[in-house]
């Protein structure tokens, strides 16, 4: 209810206008957990699972009112998912292994098939030491070099753009305490 949208008709810049769309509902089910397997070993993760549609409205983003009907609503995947594994090596050392997953999810609120952010997985990592007042802490990020898109949208001209997903990185950081 009162779900706020890009379903307006364009204004003479080429944006499109938002528009209440009425009647609309999020329903789901989200689980999260942390299991200290042993002193120096941990699992996690959380995982959101979820039915999301616009019951109907009038899009009018394309120029020419359609009536559209049950469609989900725009970059709401059904389901996201997270999981990590923590290992306290030592009480100097620990790494951490992290993974992500989302579904796919529409651009835009039409739920056409060409309008559609495919699913991803990422994987990340780090390992941190420590030493009295000093830590440093060397973190990979998308360490599969998945090639996928993170976001997107569609341009008034109804062109389909996507934001990639950064490439395979390695930061490292000092942590210097006075």
């Amino acid at each position: 209810r009162n779900d706020i949208a890009r379903i307006g008709a364009p204004t003479a810049s080429g944006s499109v206008l938002h528009r209440n769309v009425g009647s609309s509902y999020r329903r789901g089910i989200e689980m999260d957990g942390r299991w200290q397997l042993t002193p120096r070993l941990a699992v996690g993760g959380n995982a959101a699972w979820s039915t999301n549609r616009i019951k109907s409205f009038t899009d009018s983003s394309r120029g020419t009112p359609v009536l559209r009907r049950q469609v989900e609503p725009v970059l709401t995947p059904r389901f996201v998912s997270a999981h990590r594994f923590e290992i306290n090596a030592t009480s100097m050392l620990s790494v951490l292994l992290e993974g992500r997953y989302q579904s796919r999810a529409y651009l835009d609120n039409t739920s056409s098939a060409d309008r559609v952010l495919p699913d991803f997985y990422t994987m990340d990592a780090s390992a941190k030491a420590s030493w009295s007042r000093v830590a440093v802490t060397v973190r990979g990020v998308n360490l599969g070099d998945t090639q996928k898109y993170g976001s997107g949208s569609v341009s008034s001209s109804g062109r389909v753009r996507y934001f990639v997903l950064p490439a395979r990185a390695v930061y490292a950081t000092l942590d210097v305490s006075f």
